[in-house]
């Protein structure tokens, strides 16, 4: 029986959705290389993590850099 804590997820679920939030909050706001990201979580490559990062955000890792770029544009 898997185990459901107070998240209401398994903690293999929880664990992903943090990493990726950690990567989102990198890129977004530290401006983190895709890559740097990625090899911080123990990804072997680039394109594991942006698979992995879109199935759990929604959007692509690239996205989510150009789309904060251009809320700090004037």
């Amino acid at each position: 029986m898997k185990q459901r804590p107070v998240t209401g997820m398994t903690p293999l679920r929880y664990l992903t959705e943090l990493r990726m939030r950690l990567a989102a909050e990198w890129i977004a706001r530290d401006q983190v290389s895709i890559d740097d990201a990625a090899h911080r979580l123990g990804y072997g490559s680039q394109s594991a993590f942006s698979r992995a990062f879109k199935r759990v955000i929604g959007r692509a890792p690239g996205s989510l850099r150009s789309g904060a770029a251009k809320a700090q544009e004037p």
